[in-house]
């Protein structure tokens, strides 16, 4: 979610339905429960534009609304080969694993 409110802004993408709870929600919620975030490893599926320039920045952003190391987010693209909507530019696809582990802080 965080990454794609990131691509979305840098590619002047204006979402017309609310926007989903922000990271910094899923952290309180996760850390009221006990938890922490450990690491993220995403993947950023589309044509353009390139993200290799906004990587580093977006982990960045991302860690620090997540209250983790930069090394502890991991942030992929790729293109979709010119196959389907994301390869006619219509949309973009993102996929994130998110673990988890038990807070020693309160």
């Amino acid at each position: 979610m965080l990454l794609l409110h990131f691509i979305l802004r840098h590619c002047g993408v204006r979402m017309s339905t609310p926007p989903l709870p922000s990271g910094r929600h899923v952290r309180t919620l996760a850390k009221k429960k006990g938890y922490a975030v450990n690491n993220v490893d995403s993947t950023v599926v589309l044509e353009r534009p390139k993200l290799q320039g906004y990587i580093h920045e977006m982990a960045i952003n991302i860690a620090g609304t997540l209250s983790i190391p930069v090394a502890s987010v991991n942030i992929k693209a790729t293109t979709n080969e010119g196959m389907g909507f994301v390869g006619r530019n219509e949309g973009l696809a993102a996929f994130a694993v998110v673990t988890i582990v038990v807070s020693h802080k309160t």
